[in-house]
């Protein structure tokens, strides 16, 4: 599609599970920035500030490095704004022709994720959106792009202690990445 041709590229490194541990992406409240759920940045009345730094690397033969550093502050009793930055980047990618014999010099490959974003809580429902700028390289080609996120999490249905959420992260329509 011609829309396609215009994505950033990188978008499929921030399908590694950054920050996660073993919770589900839009659930996720472990790291601190709400990269995964915007609403996941609420912070409890008990707690005025956190901060947090998660990295993930892959073994050598896929190269995979993720790291990323975020922070969130209520500001309110019921609000809390958020900052992150999240970069990704493949390693000894090897410049070839038609053969594997390198030519000489590696490709870049690698995104770079910078979030701002607030969230509240209403009774039981905490909702979410964050701004975010996501720039990329891959080999000489260099361009970036503006995403509005938002998320939601719902911690009582019809009286019933679960938990559930949803959330926009990155959405790509045309699932073209």
């Amino acid at each position: 599609t011609p829309a396609a041709a215009q994505q950033v590229p990188g978008r499929d490194l921030l399908d590694f599970p950054l920050g996660l541990l073993a919770e589900s992406a839009p659930l996720s409240s472990r790291m601190t920035g709400s990269l995964w759920n915007p609403a996941s940045s609420m912070l409890s009345s008990t707690t005025r500030a956190e901060f947090g730094f998660a990295g993930l690397t892959t073994p050598q033969d896929q190269g995979v490095r993720l790291e990323m550093l975020g922070g969130s502050y209520r500001v309110r009793p019921a609000l809390t704004a958020t900052l992150s930055i999240a970069q990704a980047s493949v390693s000894d990618i090897l410049r070839t022709e038609t053969d594997p014999q390198s030519l000489g010099g590696e490709i870049q490959y690698g995104t770079t994720l910078a979030s701002a974003g607030v969230a509240t809580t209403w009774a039981n429902v905490t909702a979410g959106a964050a701004a975010r700028y996501r720039w990329a390289s891959v080999d000489t080609k260099r361009s970036g792009v503006f995403a509005m996120d938002v998320g939601a999490i719902v911690d009582r249905v019809a009286r019933t202690p679960i938990r559930i959420a949803v959330s926009s992260f990155l959405l790509t329509p045309s699932r073209s990445k």
